[in-house]
């Protein structure tokens, strides 16, 4: 595997090809503290922004409690399925509304 390849989940590609011509994102903020294996403070938080940069910056001024002051910020685009999407059958022709008489 070379260095370009990135593999993502197919809730992360769902999310990067809705979401890439669109200005406002939502953003996935992981919130987490103390060491890497073990945290001891880890929360997620949803944010609304243009930038990955611009979302951790509202998470860190809107998080209630306040995380400690050693954590550690990383923004995703959030994907369709932790916002609660969920897959719509697709239409037939014998679900479309009846002709009116």
């Amino acid at each position: 595997m070379n260095a370009a390849t990135i593999l993502l989940s197919l809730d992360e590609q769902n999310a990067h090809e809705y979401r890439s011509q669109r200005e406002w994102k939502k953003w996935a903020v992981h919130v987490v503290a103390g060491p890497a294996r073990k945290p001891t403070y880890k929360r997620t938080a949803y944010v609304r922004a243009r930038t990955s940069e611009a979302a951790i910056s509202l998470a860190r001024r809107d998080l209630i409690p306040l995380p400690p002051r050693s954590a550690r910020f990383g923004a995703r685009l959030a994907g369709p399925h932790e916002l609660g999407c969920v897959l719509a059958p697709a239409a037939t022709a014998s679900d479309a509304a009846p002709d009116a008489v």
